[in-house]
């Protein structure tokens, strides 16, 4: 299931605050046609009827993730452009830390080699 179906479905639904005077029921027609009457709880009632503002609040959060993601995906794919030093150490599964004396004594060696 993808995020933009889950917008699809929240920017469809009708819009809230969503309440229930009541216990809640509803009913499903099976593959079969039988047309199915179901009651749900307090509990579970109360669960649906904030879907309506947590599920839009979820996926505003989810954006604000991916796009934190997104940025420090692009830094680090600059910081391992920059020093190849660095670039060199990732090749050999070294320490991505530039200021690391051993990392920095093997490159040394390497190059002399």
């Amino acid at each position: 299931m993808s995020n933009e179906a889950i917008r699809e479905r929240e920017m469809k639904a009708t819009k809230g605050p969503w309440g229930s005077l009541h216990a809640v029921s509803f009913w499903v027609v099976g593959n079969n046609g039988e047309v199915c009457n179901y009651r749900i709880s307090p509990e579970d009632a109360d669960f649906v009827i904030h879907a309506r503002q947590d599920i839009p609040d979820l996926l505003a959060q989810v954006d604000e993730r991916d796009k934190r993601i997104e940025e420090l995906e692009a830094e680090v794919k600059k910081l391992k452009g920059g020093d190849s030093r660095q670039q060199k150490r990732s090749q050999h599964d070294w320490c991505a830390t530039a200021s690391c004396a051993i990392c920095n004594e093997r490159w040394r060696r390497e190059q002399e080699s």
